[in-house]
């Protein structure tokens, strides 16, 4: 994606937000899409006990979010340079929206893949256009900014959640309502954000799935690394096989945080 111009934009509206606004509600932004991705894998072990039957069906809905969020990067990764920064986010946000209603309401195995499918698109679309914003706004700054957003999000993510998980009444709806309620917050500062792009003509053509050639070989390399990374996207994590002979009221007594616990 191209930098804009030291000077981003040319005349902007007295309704405008600050560069410096943009900058910070930009990378909450990012963290917020990144926790919003981490949020559901505290989760996980309730979605069992209810209606995911078997553990390979964690691993169809964890897989949909990483393939998706992969194509999101190599299609409309560079969307923003055509159409606008703005447009782009605020598109995000709007998906982030809709896939936590999806999540709040899903009684299925089904509604979750469609949460996490839309989850991932829209994390990858949002991922891309807000490190640009980041480094149109704040240039100096930005290559730290934009190195630490994704780590910090996945980790205040599985954190957040597995405490709401232990701690907070029906968990599985009110990680997503705070996921909801910040995405809500955001998009309305950032429909207030100063236009750092200039668009052109080409935004069908960009859509073609691509990587440059002079990143072809970086990119083989590292996406193994990325998929394993995007996938669980924890430490902590859920234990999916509950001890034979436990009754359902020491189940749900047993708290998120436990020693030796571990993906299966």
């Amino acid at each position: 994606m191209s930098a804009a111009s030291k000077t981003p934009y040319a005349s902007p509206s007295p309704r405008t937000v600050s560069c410096s606004v943009t900058t910070v509600t930009a990378v909450v932004t990012a963290i917020t899409m990144s926790a919003s991705g981490a949020a559901p894998t505290p989760l996980y072990h309730q979605y069992q006990e209810h209606f995911l039957p078997t553990p390979f069906m964690i691993t169809i809905i964890f897989a949909t979010y990483v393939l998706c969020l992969l194509f999101a990067l190599l299609t409309v990764g560079s969307l923003s340079d055509y159409v606008g920064r703005r447009p782009s986010i605020l598109a995000a946000l709007a998906l982030n929206v809709a896939a936590m209603i999806v999540f709040m309401t899903a009684g299925s195995a089904a509604a979750l893949i469609g949460a996490r499918a839309i989850q991932g698109f829209a994390t990858g679309l949002a991922l891309t256009t807000l490190a640009a914003t980041i480094l149109d706004t704040d240039n100096e700054r930005a290559p730290l900014l934009n190195s630490i957003t994704v780590f910090v999000g996945l980790s205040v993510g599985t954190l957040g959640a597995g405490a709401l998980v232990t701690f907070a009444p029906a968990p599985d709806q009110l990680v997503f309502a705070v996921l909801l309620l910040l995405s809500l917050v955001e998009a309305l500062i950032l429909w207030f954000m100063p236009e750092t792009a200039t668009t052109k003509p080409g935004a069908l053509g960009s859509l073609l799935p691509h990587v440059p050639k002079v990143a072809r070989a970086t990119f083989a390399a590292v996406s193994p690394v990325n998929i394993a990374r995007l996938g669980p996207s924890t430490p902590f994590s859920w234990n999916v096989s509950r001890d034979q002979g436990q009754d359902d009221s020491e189940s749900k007594r047993k708290p998120f945080f436990r020693r030796g616990s571990r993906v299966t």
